[in-house]
């Protein structure tokens, strides 16, 4: 009897922890409709683990994820509530991922390994689009012009205007590239203003826009940053935490600008406000030259209100000449901006180098330069005028041939030999000056062999990690878990990607940055597989193939520039 009542006592124990240990894998995202680069929270809730997965549990498997979307960072947190007496725990996996396509998506079920089974989470169906979305928090970035119609390669100021109540930093623009060009002139500013009742934060940056195709342009920006979200609440009735931070990146309405094509298409088209040409010559052309001196004559022209294009070459404006021998070499070029700290302004400083080949009056063409003049919409020309130089023969360069009886006999050259005697004293300087370098020879053998001194580590955290000291900790360690965690920390010191990233993330990054990063993004991606539980690992060939294929990442990819042309910031007059 006594039996029966401890085997259904047992029995009730074991019900009861079965009922209130019941595990549920939740779900949720803080957006269900985004615009095209923009991201999402999604955040996985464990509730009730059982005492063994809290000590050990598997990472949830993102794998059906990574076809739609781009996992940008990851952190896991546990959280504690007393409700009525009653405790509960929650074990909580935060991820930032950002959607690939527009249209109708599918968050998958995911799925997580547990003491008791495997748990899945139910689908969410979210809606990513193109146009601009009113965001919940009211971020909103506008984009604005100061010409919608500016003719072919005439410049405009492009400027982007974030707005934002909460604190966004790292804030980086992305302007358009496609058939323009960018030169930026301001850093980004903040400052506050009220819109619409409410106290924004505006922060703003300004290019300077040349239009290099004709035709409509769709122009599209976006700026990404890092946007402070609330506070992680710890429970016992209390909150503790600080500021999260997650990717954020907001696209502008397009804006559509109608590209006038030249008015004139018989010249070389250059749009401007004014054009100014002078020429200053270091030889004195209004007396006679010699012939075979050469002349320098150096050209200076002010192109106000010039875009970012390539300036006409003047070599080809100048007709050929048979009078002159021309040498012309790589012009000087300097972007600044007027007084008006507005309108944009080209200087080029070109040095001709003429060398007269016959005698005479010589006839040097005249330099004419073609422009549009913008505000008045009428075709100019800046000009030299033609100008006649007087060459007479060169009498140093006349031949005077000497007979060859009266030339005078070379002379054999002469050896000239000398002994240099030192003194007493300099012989005791050069003894000392060589053995002080001799001593200086051992000393440096001496300190190469000699042992490095061990180093103590430093209680603060590292700011750099060598890739030694990477492999060294990776051959230490045993567990998938610790060693995740050290690549995590190793890239955000090497590479400076964000804390906790993922390792899906990681290997897209090196897939896009390295020339030989396929191996190491393979070897992450297994790790990955390892630790969401699809794929057994044998730990000591996993090390070893990464090790090799870290050594791999030398050399970076060359990013193709063809569409988009970086300029250093213009300097105001």
């Amino acid at each position: 009897m006594f039996m029966k009542r401890i085997i259904l006592l047992l029995s009730c124990l074991i019900l009861s922890d079965v009922a209130f240990a019941a595990m549920q894998l939740q779900a949720l995202v803080d957006n269900n409709q985004v615009a095209l680069g923009e991201t999402i929270n999604l955040t996985l809730a464990l509730s009730d683990p059982t005492t063994r997965d809290q000590q050990q549990l598997h990472e949830p498997n993102l794998s059906t994820l990574e076809t739609d979307f781009i996992i940008h960072s990851s952190n896991r947190t546990s959280s504690y509530q007393i409700v009525n007496g009653q405790a509960s725990q929650q074990i909580r996996w935060q991820y930032v991922i950002e959607p690939q396509k527009m249209g109708q998506f599918t968050i998958p079920s995911l799925t997580l390994k547990t003491s008791t089974g495997e748990l899945r989470s139910q689908p969410i169906k979210i809606q990513v689009t193109n146009a601009n979305t009113q965001r919940k928090d009211g971020v909103y970035l506008e984009a604005i012009v100061t010409n919608t119609t500016p003719y072919l390669y005439q410049p405009i100021h492009y400027t982007l205007r974030l707005y934002h109540r909460g604190e966004i930093r790292d804030v980086e623009p992305l302007p358009p590239d496609d058939g323009v060009l960018l030169e930026r002139l301001t850093d980004i500013q903040n400052r506050r203003q009220v819109v619409n009742g409410q106290q924004r934060i505006i922060s703003e940056v300004t290019y300077l826009l040349t239009p290099i195709r004709s035709g409509e342009l769709n122009l599209t920006a976006r700026m990404k940053g890092l946007k402070a979200e609330g506070r992680d609440n710890f429970s016992f009735g209390f909150s503790m935490g600080f500021a999260n931070y997650r990717p954020v990146t907001v696209s502008s309405t397009p804006l559509n600008l109608t590209v006038q094509p030249p008015a004139n298409q018989k010249v070389a088209w250059l749009p401007l406000n004014n054009l100014n040409i002078t020429q200053k010559w270091e030889t004195d052309i209004t007396q006679a030259i010699s012939a075979g001196t050469p002349i320098i004559r150096t050209v200076t022209i002010m192109a106000e209100g010039m875009g970012g294009q390539t300036f006409p070459d003047l070599e080809a404006l100048i007709p050929t000449s048979n009078d002159f021998r021309l040498r012309t070499p790589k012009p000087e070029t300097e972007r600044s901006l007027l007084a008006d700290r507005v309108t944009p302004a080209t200087k080029i400083t070109q040095t001709f180098s003429l060398i007269p080949i016959k005698t005479g009056e010589l006839h040097l063409p005249a330099l004419r330069i073609p422009w549009w003049d913008v505000n008045n919409q009428v075709q100019k020309w800046a000009e030299i005028p033609a100008q006649i130089i007087n060459v007479i023969e060169n009498q140093s360069l006349a031949a005077h041939p000497i007979p060859i009886s009266e030339a005078a006999p070379v002379a054999a050259p002469t050896v000239i030999q000398s002994v240099v005697n030192f003194s007493q004293s300099q012989y005791v300087s050069l003894v000392v000056a060589l053995s002080a370098l001799l001593f200086a020879l051992i000393y440096s053998w001496y300190m190469r062999l000699r042992p490095a001194a061990k180093v103590e580590p430093k209680n603060s955290a590292p700011q750099k990690m060598s890739d030694s000291t990477f492999k060294r900790h990776l051959k230490e360690l045993q567990s998938e878990q610790e060693i995740k965690q050290l690549i995590q920390t190793y890239a955000h010191l090497r590479w400076l990607l964000p804390e906790n990233m993922s390792l899906s993330s990681i290997a897209h990054y090196l897939k896009q940055h390295y020339v030989e990063g396929e191996s190491m993004a393979d070897s992450l991606k297994k790790l990955d597989a390892a630790l969401y539980g699809q794929q057994n690992l044998e730990l000591p060939d996993w090390k070893q193939r990464c090790s090799l294929a870290l050594d791999c990442l030398k050399k970076k990819k060359v990013v193709s520039t063809s569409n988009q042309i970086n300029v250093q910031q213009l300097n105001p007059v």
